[in-house]
């Protein structure tokens, strides 16, 4: 049978009737992955008020935003560079501290851009977990580990900032060499 969403009076949504779960949704259940059962929806007003907590949870996504900005660009970075290096000349050297450079950028902001997904994520779901639920979430957010956790997440967005230019004037110097070297002379012929 069809599965067709009704509401039954003053039972809201949970007391809808349900269908089986699909074949796929079985799977996932049966290797413990997801479990197809949330929480309970109730219509809190308090829900669609502003908060403190949901300015700084917006302001801290903006943060997030950026460090997934960088982790693409240093992936990218990283696969497209030439990887012959050799280590008896300059060039070889300053292109395997600039690869190291661009490695540290990633994993920086590989951590920032999962703190600053999971974190919110957490909150938010605390933030609606029922009538304490914004109790639960402010405590949550000022425990003293994730307000560690968050601030590393910052910090090591912002410091990948000028490594990853440094990386890139390294990478610069070695291509600018690398693409000069079998050029023709410049000069009166």
């Amino acid at each position: 049978p069809a599965f067709t969403p009704m509401m039954v009076a003053g039972n809201g949504y949970q007391a809808m009737p349900q269908r089986d779960n699909g074949q796929f949704t079985q799977v996932l259940e049966g290797s413990q992955l997801v479990k197809s059962e949330s929480m309970e929806m109730t219509n809190d007003p308090r829900f669609f008020t502003d908060n403190v907590l949901d300015k700084r949870l917006m302001a801290f996504a903006s943060l997030s935003v950026v460090s997934g900005l960088m982790v693409q660009n240093a992936m990218d970075t990283a696969f497209g560079m030439n990887k012959e290096m050799d280590f008896r000349t300059v060039d070889g050297i300053l292109q395997f501290v600039g690869f190291l450079l661009i490695c540290l950028v990633l994993f920086f902001n590989m951590l920032a851009t999962y703190i600053g997904v999971a974190q919110p994520y957490h909150t938010y779901r605390l933030m609606t977990a029922g009538p304490t639920g914004f109790e639960a979430a402010a405590a949550y957010y000022l425990h003293k580990d994730i307000i560690s956790w968050r601030h590393l997440s910052i910090k090591l967005m912002l410091i990948s900032l000028p490594i990853y230019l440094a990386s890139s004037g390294l990478r610069f110097v070695v291509k600018f060499d690398r693409d000069n070297s079998t050029s023709p002379p410049l000069g009166p012929k």
